[in-house]
């Protein structure tokens, strides 16, 4: 692309270049880009920082597109010095941190599962339930299907304020790990008929049917991971999910056209107000102040309320209609123990359950003129006395019905309400 490239003089006409290569997944151009035609002409600390990580990230998947599982380590190890230098940046990039880690964990749970399957194809064995290989074995399907919830978390935190195009491409990456969960789980058990997803990696949106990866999954599905059944000798199979990991790899993964762009999320200003039975008016609570007591057995409102930044608004990629808060009540504690009251002891050998409410705002139809809302809670009765935490979720819903994380000045704390008897 030297010849062409030579006709383009801007700097960021060249980055755009960069940035579309990225995600289109032509990695071996945007890694000549970055490398040889950006990194020496940036102008400041940062820029360098930024386009030299943009540069490891290309040359980390041009490795895994060219050579499969063959170059997996170098491949890990440059992902892992893209986000280091992003963690160095001055700007919070916490989507792109969270992707890379997602994709590093990725690469690393392929390279686990191929070499369980060499050492399969050395043994003749899969292991009995006993062993150690067993344990491995059964272990590297649970953590690909944690790893596609991860994904389905990433799409859920940030997906409202990114593109089709990023959209599209968590939900495949959530997919692909979905199925190679399924698919370690056929090789190294077939007779376990149970599977965690199903079909769930095959029911792709219409709009990411055109994908590759999609295609790639209902082939393999159909014509090799379905014919895998305990008759087949296990080096065999092994061998099959070798060469399912190996194309996987293989297949171009575009990144996200919203990984090159650094944005911050709009975080949303709550407050929590309680009332409790008998009460008149609602009292707002703190994090800084006493703690809120609540009488054992007696229900309990709290009112959810703020409002949404200008910044959120002008981000947001598509219309919403609702605000939706979803309240945890956790037990943490028994009550501090009183000489006068014997019966303030939490018996700790009981099995407690968190206890969930969720409420919804009524129907927004125009947020231009009005940013505030207000929600209120039916929360749950607590049965036993002691210190619980509420963890408050805060979501949107866009007209069409996708629910979508917000963050809020509550998301990483919690409030301790005190249950006290009557």
């Amino acid at each position: 692309i030297s010849g062409p490239l030579s006709k383009v003089k801007s700097k960021w006409s060249r980055f755009q270049l960069a940035r579309h290569a990225l995600s289109t997944a032509q990695f071996q151009a945007a890694h000549d880009l970055f490398e040889n035609h950006l990194l020496a002409s940036t102008s400041s600390a940062s820029s360098y920082i930024w386009i030299s990580c943009l540069s490891l990230v290309a040359r980390s998947e041009v490795l895994v597109s060219d050579t499969g599982v063959t170059h997996l380590p170098q491949a890990i190890s440059d992902l892992d010095k893209a986000v280091s230098k992003i963690r160095s940046l001055p700007i919070l990039a916490s989507f792109q941190i969270e992707f890379l880690s997602l994709r590093k964990d990725f690469l690393h749970l392929c390279l686990v599962a191929t070499n369980l399957c060499a050492e399969i194809r050395l043994t003749n064995v899969i292991g009995s339930r006993t062993s150690r290989q067993f344990l491995h074995q059964k272990n590297v399907s649970k953590c690909f299907y944690m790893l596609g919830s991860r994904y389905f978390t990433l799409y859920k935190r940030y997906g409202f304020f990114t593109c089709q195009h990023t959209q599209s491409t968590i939900r495949s990456q959530f997919a692909l790990c979905r199925f190679l969960g399924d698919s370690a789980r056929k090789v190294f058990n077939p007779s376990d008929k149970s599977s965690k997803s199903g079909d769930e990696s095959d029911n792709f949106p219409r709009g990411d049917m055109s994908r590759i990866q999609a295609r790639i999954i209902k082939m393999f599905r159909s014509e090799l991971i379905d014919n895998i059944d305990n008759a087949m000798e296990p080096p065999v199979r092994s061998k099959i999910l070798r060469e399912v990991i190996d194309s996987v790899l293989k297949c171009p993964n575009p990144f996200p056209k919203s990984f090159t762009a650094l944005k911050c999320v709009p975080r949303v200003s709550v407050q929590v107000a309680m009332k409790c039975q008998g009460d008149q008016h609602f009292a707002a609570l703190s994090l800084e102040e006493s703690l809120p007591r609540v009488q054992l057995g007696t229900p309990f409102q709290a009112r959810i309320s703020g409002v949404l930044p200008e910044t959120l608004m002008r981000k947001s990629l598509s219309p919403f209609s609702q605000i939706i808060v979803t309240l945890t009540f956790s037990l943490t504690g028994p009550l501090q123990r009183d000489v006068d009251a014997e019966d303030l002891i939490v018996d700790k050998t009981s099995d407690t359950e968190d206890l969930t409410t969720t409420a919804t705002s009524d129907l927004l139809p125009n947020f231009k003129s009005d940013t505030r809302f207000v929600i209120d809670c039916e929360c749950p009765v607590f049965q036993r006395h002691g210190y619980y935490n509420m963890e408050l979720k805060l979501q949107l819903r866009d007209v069409r019905c996708g629910e979508y994380e917000l963050v809020s000045s509550l998301t990483e704390e919690s409030i301790v309400i005190a249950c006290k008897p009557n």
